[in-house]
């Protein structure tokens, strides 16, 4: 009875040492082989984070654990997911990945996850990691006044964030700065908040479900040179602007807004202006009498004065044939 006793013992102290051994098999050079991903960076608050650890090397390696990955909560990292993992011996050949997806339910605290930083990172120790963001469900939408413009003139950006999840969201501001807007050339970044100069203080916005916060920024996209310190103009052409809320980090509107910056009286961005651009303006002519068969048109509005009218036709006659 006693043998039986000492053979279960041994047996099952050789099952728990098997199993950390197995646990903690790792290739030596693993880390320069292998890598870490998430399908995003940022996830609005419920869907799937999807992380992905793939063999970028030209040989297999062995991974002890599954998975061999774990989330945490960032800088705190607290434990999300997983809590139980299995413990076998398995392993990818070169080019081979493994995906895990995480719906985003704490796993430790028995909770859905809060909105903020996370990263995961492998449990084996190769020092791999991705940093991702869970932001509220909010939806930030923008609209122009006009997107065919004349150089140098300050177009209307009006940017609005959306509570369109189910629960009440509140977005605190460090500045008096609410949105910004940029665009990227061939060589770098603009944004509408370069060069300018925002009141420091702390504000917050609680949008409940359905409500929505709006503002209008004007902007001409001219350009910051931080070295002078003058705004330069940019050159004509046509530009990608996004909207963004700075209080919510990743709050990003879903598309750029087309914005093509062309010459004065080039209302239809043709490059010339011509017999086609006074088209424009007749068929816009506003508000009469008579009214243009197709009503007031923001970019036959020239001057950018509510009108369509004599003031725009004048300016059409001053830059007649010219071209860009």
């Amino acid at each position: 009875m006693e043998r039986k006793a000492e053979l279960g013992i041994t047996l099952t102290a050789l099952l728990i040492i098997t199993m950390i051994i197995t646990y903690n098999v790792v290739s030596a050079n693993a880390e320069a082989l292998l890598q870490i991903t998430t399908d995003k960076s940022v996830y609005v608050v419920g869907e799937e984070v999807k992380a992905t650890l793939k063999n970028i090397g030209d040989a297999y390696i062995e991974i002890g654990g599954y998975p061999c990955v774990m989330m945490y909560t960032y800088p705190d990292l607290e434990p999300v997911w997983p809590k139980i993992f299995a413990f076998l011996i398995w392993g990818l050949g070169p080019g081979e990945s493994e995906t895990w997806t995480w719906n985003q339910y704490n796993e430790f605290t028995e909770n859905p996850a809060e909105p903020g930083m996370y990263v995961v990172r492998d449990t084996q120790g190769w020092g791999l990691s991705a940093d991702f963001e869970i932001i509220p469900d909010l939806e930030l939408t923008m609209t122009v006044n006009k997107d065919i413009v004349p150089i140098g003139q300050q177009i209307d950006f009006t940017l609005t964030l959306t509570n369109i999840g189910k629960n009440n969201v509140t977005i605190t501001f460090g500045s008096s700065q609410a949105f910004d807007l940029s665009y990227y050339t061939k060589t770098k970044w603009y944004r509408w908040s370069d060069g300018k100069y925002f009141l420091h203080l702390v504000w917050e916005v609680t949008l409940k479900p359905g409500e929505n916060f709006s503002q209008t920024l004007q902007w001409n996209l001219y350009q910051y040179n931080r070295t002078s310190g003058k705004f330069i103009p940019p050159e004509l052409g046509t530009y990608s602007v996004w909207g963004t809320c700075v209080g919510m980090p990743g709050a990003t509107t879903a598309s750029p807004t087309r914005i093509i910056l062309v010459l004065p009286g080039d209302v239809n961005a043709d490059h010339i202006v011509d017999i086609a651009d006074a088209a424009v303006i007749s068929a816009h002519w506003y508000p009469g009498p008579p009214e243009g068969p197709l009503g007031y048109g923001a970019n036959a509005d020239i001057d950018n004065d509510g009108n369509v009218d004599i003031a725009d036709a004048a300016i059409i006659n001053a830059h007649w044939g010219q071209s860009w």
